[in-house]
């Protein structure tokens, strides 16, 4: 459900930013489980590229990436890959997210920065105009893309090493 609610948004986006810039492409970066069928009604008349890939070689060319909410935007972070996230529910589950959750963002780095570092346009704000105005806008600031990118940069340096998970465990542990 959350590739349906969320896919045909971007896809609307880039056809409309394809309008602006002429030259831009993009990827879709296929969830493993599932399979190429799902995504090919969304797709096969897009221009879009469907990727699948272990590693984050191709994910770290991206000058702007639309993803919804999730590990994927730590991930982006940690390439230096700026962003937009956006994230649709139904009503009823926002109501009950809303009321159960008292921090101002939803995307981990932002989360993790303490402030608004990538744009999140989140329910009726995930429209694809909406999107799409924040994408061109992005896109036409070369200036404001390096700056998103420096940023998610400085977080990767703030969470440090890899083995995170190690080190909390011999804190917990050492206790």
């Amino acid at each position: 459900k959350e590739i349906s609610r969320h896919l045909p948004v971007m896809l609307e986006c880039f056809k409309a930013i394809r309008q602006k810039f002429p030259r831009a492409k993009a990827r879709l970066f296929a969830v493993d489980f599932i399979h190429d069928a799902f995504y090919q009604p969304f797709i096969q008349n897009a221009d879009v590229e469907m990727v699948r890939e272990s590693g984050y070689n191709l994910r770290k060319e991206l000058c702007l990436c639309l993803t919804a909410s999730g590990t994927a935007t730590l991930e982006n972070a940690l390439c230096g890959v700026p962003m937009i996230v956006i994230y649709r529910m139904s009503w009823f589950s926002y109501t009950v997210a809303r009321m159960i959750i008292q921090v101002p963002w939803i995307s981990m780095p932002n989360i993790l920065a303490g402030k608004t570092v990538i744009p999140e346009l989140i329910q009726h704000e995930a429209s694809p105009a909406r999107v799409t105005s924040e994408a061109i806008s992005l896109l036409s600031d070369p200036g404001s893309l390096a700056k998103m990118q420096d940023e998610l940069l400085k977080l990767k340096d703030a969470l440090g090493e890899p083995g995170a998970y190690e080190r909390a465990a011999k804190i917990i542990l050492s206790r």
